[in-house]
């Protein structure tokens, strides 16, 4: 029998949108700090390792209007742009409008990895979400 060696490299380069829900149901406590705050220490540390692996990184945060959009791009500055949005970020007053999701990522330019980022309050939430993302995995 012979040696068998497989070695991987990790992927660099690629494209990740983080769709953040700042809606009402992300003012809920845990503890001293909301769900939102502890969404945007997980952004936060995301940013961090895509930017370290040289891909593109891009922010939609929204509730029933978008509050904060940085485009995708693989910029030095990406991370502190980023950084920069999440700090002025504050839960919404209304419920969230995940049309607004399905808009920002149909009008991305490039095949990108979605990630977003909510809570799930009720049952029928997973049905509505995936009606309204299923058209994109082309994306």
């Amino acid at each position: 029998t012979g040696l068998l060696v497989r070695s991987f490299r990790p992927e660099t380069h690629q494209r990740l949108e983080i769709l953040l829900d700042c809606s009402g149901r992300s003012g809920a406590r845990y503890g001293d700090r909301t769900l939102l705050d502890y969404t945007i220490d997980a952004v936060a540390h995301l940013v961090r390792v895509a930017v370290q692996h040289r891909d593109e990184v891009g922010l939609f945060a929204f509730g029933h209007i978008p509050f904060a959009v940085v485009r995708n791009t693989s910029s030095r500055r990406q991370e502190q742009r980023i950084t920069e949005a999440l700090v002025g970020l504050a839960p919404g007053e209304l419920e969230v409008d995940f049309d607004l999701a399905a808009e920002h990522a149909r009008g991305l330019p490039r095949r990108s990895l979605l990630l977003l980022l909510t809570s799930i309050a009720d049952s029928g939430a997973p049905e509505e979400l995936y009606r309204l993302l299923a058209p994109l995995r082309a994306k």
